[in-house]
């Protein structure tokens, strides 16, 4: 019995090494697709997503985003404007009752599923090219991967 055995283990390691060569040789003569980053950078697809951008100027601070987000990236505050203030409006028209206080993405929890540009009323929400820190590790610290919209003032991620 222990002789049947010892010939089942031989065949089955040539077995398994054929079948492995033969896995390795569809391969061998392929084109090597290999980018050289960060001197070469891929080409992205048009529906690619990227970092989220928030153009702040368009924001009516609805909330739909921070209460659609799987993870709960988006942090976001807002405040009654005084009644003497002028109320002003987005580039589509829409009044802007709100006060945007606060808009916090944090980038390092974002799963870039795209659900909160889908589900926003005035399409502020944007999903760029940028990949910084995203595909390689370019930040050694988590707080550069925290996004303050209100800080930043919309203009560092475009």
């Amino acid at each position: 019995m222990k002789f049947l055995s010892y010939f089942k283990e031989i065949y089955s390691s040539i077995y398994s090494l054929i079948v492995g060569m033969l896995i390795t040789n569809k391969y061998l003569f392929k084109p090597i697709f290999t980018v050289q980053y960060p001197f070469e950078t891929l080409i992205f697809k048009d529906r690619f997503r990227g970092i989220v951008f928030n153009d702040i100027s368009d924001c009516i601070v609805c909330g739909m985003c921070a209460r659609i987000c799987p993870p709960g990236c988006i942090n976001l505050k807002s405040e009654k404007r005084s009644p003497e203030e002028t109320i002003p409006l987005t580039s589509d028209g829409r009044k802007k009752m709100l006060k945007l206080t606060t808009y916090i993405i944090d980038i390092s929890k974002c799963m870039f599923c795209g659900l909160c540009t889908e589900v926003c009323p005035t399409k502020c929400l944007k999903m760029t090219k940028k990949i910084k820190g995203l595909i390689s590790n370019d930040y050694y610290d988590r707080k550069l991967l925290i996004y303050d919209y209100i800080a930043l003032n919309s203009k560092e991620l475009t």
